[in-house]
Parts: C-alpha cells; sequence; structure tokens
C-alpha cells in the first residue's frame, strides 16, 4: 500500500495511469544509472591491435592480423596490461570423454596463440612472468590447490617464451609443453592460464567480461583446423587475463 498524489491510500493497482507511468519511468532511469555506474567502476577497457613485426614470420603466419589489447586505467590514464593474438585455426579432434568439457575437443599442445605483456604480469596461479612474448597452448592440467574449490583438472593454456617454442606450426607433446612452459616461470611449475566457461549471454564477440571477485577475461571465437573435407568449426574461448589482488598482496 502507498500515499497517493490526492492523499487517498490505495494499491498499486488502483493508482491512476499518470503515476504509474512515473513510477516505470524512475524504474528506467534508475537501472540506466546503475548500468552506467557498474560500467565507470569496471577499470578495464579492450581495444584491437594489429600483430607485431618482430614476430618470426612463421609463426606471424599462424596468427591472425588483429589481436586484442587489454588496458587498466591507472592514475586517470589507460595503461597496457597485456595483448592476445589467436591463431587462424586450432588443432582439434573429436572427443570420446564422457565428462567433457567446452575445450575437450581442443587438441593438447595446439597452438591457441601469442601473449604478449608489455611489463612483469602474472599467470592464473600467481607466478611471475616477465615482460615479452609467450606462445599459448592448450592443455588440460591438474588443479592447483590454492586455486581450485573442487579439484578438478583445469582447461587452460600454458605459456612457454617465444625463444624455446621452436615449431609453432606443430602440436607440442604434453612432457615437452611441461618442460617449455617452466622455463617461464623458471620453477618446478608451468605457467597457467585459465581457460573459463563461457558465458552465453555476450553474443557480439570479442567481449570483456569482469566480475565481483575481481576476475576480468575476454572472450572471443577462435577457427578450429577442419578435418579433410570437413566444414571449419568456430569455438567460443573465454580466457583468464587478470586475478585479484589477495589479502597477502599477491594477486
Amino acid at each position: 500500500m502507498f500515499k497517493n498524489p490526492v492523499g487517498e491510500f490505495s494499491s498499486p493497482h488502483r493508482a491512476g495511469p499518470y503515476l504509474m507511468k512515473k513510477f516505470c519511468l524512475a524504474f528506467v532511469v534508475l537501472l540506466f544509472l546503475s548500468a552506467s555506474l557498474a560500467v565507470a567502476q569496471t577499470p578495464y577497457t579492450m581495444e584491437p591491435t594489429d600483430a607485431p613485426a618482430e614476430l618470426p614470420k612463421t609463426l606471424s603466419a599462424l596468427l591472425n592480423s588483429k589481436g586484442v589489447r587489454l588496458l587498466q586505467a591507472k592514475n586517470g590514464a589507460p595503461t597496457i596490461v597485456c595483448e592476445v593474438w589467436w591463431a587462424k585455426s586450432i588443432e582439434s579432434h573429436t572427443s570420446t570423454s564422457k565428462t567433457s568439457t567446452p575445450y575437450e575437443g581442443l587438441a593438447t599442445g595446439a597452438l591457441v596463440g601469442v601473449l604478449r605483456f608489455v611489463e612483469e604480469g602474472e599467470d592464473s596461479r600467481d607466478q611471475k612472468m616477465q615482460a615479452g612474448f609467450y606462445t599459448l597452448r592448450y592443455a588440460k592440467v591438474e588443479a592447483d590447490p590454492e586455486h581450485s574449490d573442487n579439484g578438478a583438472p583445469q582447461d587452460a593454456v600454458l605459456a612457454s617464451p617465444l625463444w624455446a617454442d621452436k615449431h609453432p606450426d606443430q602440436v607440442m607433446k604434453l612432457d615437452e609443453l611441461l618442460r617449455v612452459s617452466r622455463l617461464s616461470s623458471k620453477t618446478k611449475k608451468p605457467v597457467v592460464i585459465n581457460l573459463m566457461p563461457v558465458n552465453p549471454a555476450y553474443t557480439e564477440m570479442p567481449a570483456l567480461i569482469t566480475d565481483d571477485q575481481g576476475d576480468c577475461m575476454v572472450q572471443v571465437k577462435v577457427q578450429l583446423k577442419a578435418a579433410a573435407k570437413a566444414k571449419p568449426a568456430e569455438m567460443p574461448v573465454s580466457i583468464l587475463l587478470v586475478t585479484p589482488i589477495r589479502e597477502d598482496g599477491e594477486s
């Protein structure tokens, strides 16, 4: 119940058309302002970027000419977080697993793209990564207890230094991929960048997605390499590029 403009008490169903129109208009304005505020509070933006000329020609030929650049607002100015260029086509296979995930069709060790950090970066498990270029290859890796709620294996891309990935046009065996990826972290652990569940609400890609936990993801459609006489297929991919700062000061 509420008090209407003429001083009577009535239910909303008996309110005059004018009052109901004002109520609906105010509600729409409130939603718009809330959405605008949410956008304003998002520190990340995204823009297209050309493939860099300094990449080896054999690798550059495997990549799309346009990638995405992730920017973060710092002191009122946009600062580059990282850049990603996707492979023109990614090796795939038919999955027979009963517990398959959306990324199960990607071939283990297949080149997915190239990542560049302009300054020092981090992977999804808080490992430091020096500035520079890294190849990204698909693998399903064991869960990290500090970053997993259910202990299930994680779909991911493993980052390897450009100089250590000698044959980008070939699928790399998992043992070799783990070895060269450890060169990125200079530890006994490979550099893992998580692939996340695809959000179907984002139909236009590439899309920039942030959540209330502080994660930032870029969602794109990649091309899968078609088998003989088969039609090329597309696959949506969501890659986790920024993780939140933890209470102990790590991110």
